[in-house]
């Protein structure tokens, strides 16, 4: 169990993972909080795990099993694991929820001007966009999946270009990119 979240690790992630390739549906969430260090660098490791925690609380209370599995990766990155490849709605309901909440977590000043001050990779300070959340779908729809570690490598490469667009956004192996 994660200690920050109390959330399962990577070790059950792994067997969960592995389930899943056994099963005729799934979708696999790769949740993941974009701009996180900045804010951790501007606002503190405190309240850096306050907001970790929260987006913990809220996917909790989305993802519910039976039907979902939710373990926490480490850092800001989460994961959750559908039987069914019915992932939009309750990934939009993830990112209007995220959206809602982090309202809480920024001063007034940050907050009007949607942006900190943060040492970009020049070494210079310059305006970073608040903390938004990226969500990285695989689903066994349109493709098999014969092991964990190439559901974890289409994940890796679809968060990559969802972090490459600004804001929160669902990208999924089995639709078009959808900014939210």
């Amino acid at each position: 169990m994660n200690p920050l979240t109390g959330l399962p690790g990577n070790h059950i992630i792994d067997e969960r993972l592995s389930q899943a390739l056994q099963m005729d549906h799934f979708s696999v969430l790769y949740v993941d909080l974009d701009q996180f260090k900045s804010y951790n660098d501007s606002y503190g490791f405190k309240m850096g795990d306050q907001l970790i925690q929260a987006t913990a609380n809220l996917l909790r209370k989305l993802f519910v099993p039976p039907e979902a599995f939710l373990g926490h990766i480490g850092g800001d990155d989460f994961i959750t694991i559908l039987n069914h490849h019915d992932y939009k709605y309750i990934s939009e309901e993830v990112i209007s929820g995220f959206e809602e909440m982090k309202k809480t977590f920024y001063n007034e000043h940050d907050w009007h001007h949607q942006y900190v001050l943060g040492e970009g990779r020049s070494g210079l300070n310059r305006p970073i966009p608040l903390v938004s959340v990226s969500i990285a779908v695989v689903t066994n729809s349109k493709r098999k999946y014969e092991n964990i570690d190439q559901i974890i490598d289409e994940a890796t490469r679809i968060k990559k270009g969802c972090k490459a667009i600004a804001g929160s956004i669902i990208c999924a192996n089995d639709t078009a990119t959808t900014p939210c």
